[in-house]
């Protein structure tokens, strides 16, 4: 079943309901693909061919920051079906098991999902929040070019727990000629109480791909524990509908708390202040285009203290490119306003955050 039809068969379910669904009032329900488990976002893997595979590989609790980083989909070999070109290096060789880590956050209680994996050759196993997901493997024995190709899809049950903070861990295993993993989360779920993060992401000018709050209702969510100056979240758009290209801030990032007040970023964190410019536009280049994300300077204190935030970054100026040859700069904006920034929740890297 095509994602689209998930999509299709959820609204329908939610027009067959009238008052309170699980004790959520009707108007509450929201139903959106988990932009952290979109195709071409970051996973955290390590490989059976060269990694050592700690035996507690899936606690949600597991310090994983010396993990590898590398966007789906994943692929040794490139052919009619396995056309994409491997996202991380080693790149998932043959034979191999392949072990992957996810953080998420639902901003609500989860009432029903769908999660949907790709993979070649075998998903041997599913854990969501340390609990196990299958009982068996699956065997798919081929691959899709992305997501929503129907004969290579394989729906898991997830029987939770969901929290609002989340790690999913799968296991896969190659047994040869081809090597494949990709995955999907759409979930259905009561919003929680007026949500000071979500208003400021829905009043900024730009927004994340695959994740635009107006439409969503949800605020992405990316782990920061990667390499310092590079870009850790998607393509930065722009709700005017202009293709954005390289983008630049002076001003000092800041924090929005839960009572909505917002606080300079570099007030976070003791005894080491996290910096005025810690997130900042990273420019990444596809064939010359300049591909706009979010990316962070070298923590200087205790990285924990930047995790579990919400976090606005203002741009002053960016350049908006031609939209029929993206390569070529139409004309530049400047002196960037209030509205004229991103918000983003940062996600824990494995075990509790530490006191700041």
């Amino acid at each position: 079943m095509k994602w689209q039809n998930y999509i299709f068969l959820f609204a329908a379910f939610l027009g067959l309901c009238k008052g309170q669904v699980d004790g959520c009032a009707q108007e509450n329900i929201r139903t959106t693909t988990v932009a952290a488990l979109n195709s071409a976002t970051p996973w955290l893997y390590l490989d059976s061919g060269v990694d050592t595979i700690p035996a507690n590989w899936f606690d949600p609790l597991l310090a994983d920051g010396t993990w590898h980083v590398g966007n789906a989909p994943f692929g040794a070999t490139t052919g009619p079906f396995c056309s994409s070109p491997p996202a991380i290096t080693p790149a998932f060789p043959l034979n191999t098991n392949l072990y992957l880590r996810k953080h998420f956050s639902i901003p609500g209680v989860v009432l029903g999902s769908t999660f949907s994996i790709i993979a070649d050759n075998d998903i041997i196993a599913v854990y969501l929040n340390g609990v196990a997901q299958i009982g068996s493997p699956f065997s798919r024995d081929n691959c899709g070019t992305a997501p929503g190709n129907v004969e290579y899809e394989q729906a898991i049950t997830l029987t939770g727990p969901f929290l609002a903070n989340n790690v999913i861990a799968i296991q896969i295993r190659d047994r040869g000629v081809l090597s494949y993993f990709d995955a999907k989360l759409i979930v259905r779920f009561c919003a929680t109480a007026a949500d000071p993060c979500l208003a400021q992401a829905k009043a900024c000018n730009f927004y994340f791909s695959g994740n635009n709050p107006r439409i969503t209702n949800t605020v992405p969510a990316f782990a920061i524990n990667g390499p310092d100056n590079v870009g850790f979240t998607p393509r930065i758009l722009a709700q005017s509908g202009e293709l954005i290209g390289v983008m630049n801030s002076n001003r000092e990032d800041t924090i929005i708390n839960p009572d909505a007040s917002e606080v300079p970023i570099s007030s976070i964190g003791l005894p080491q202040r996290l910096s005025r410019s810690q997130f900042k536009p990273f420019t990444t280049y596809v064939a010359n285009i300049p591909i706009p994300q979010i990316g962070h300077e070298t923590f200087q204190g205790n990285i924990q203290c930047a995790q579990n935030r919400c976090v606005k970054v203002f741009f002053d100026n960016w350049q908006v490119m031609s939209m029929l040859n993206p390569q070529n700069v139409d004309h530049n904006i400047n002196n960037g306003g209030t509205l004229d920034c991103v918000v983003f929740r940062t996600l824990p890297t494995g075990g509790p955050p530490a006191a700041c």
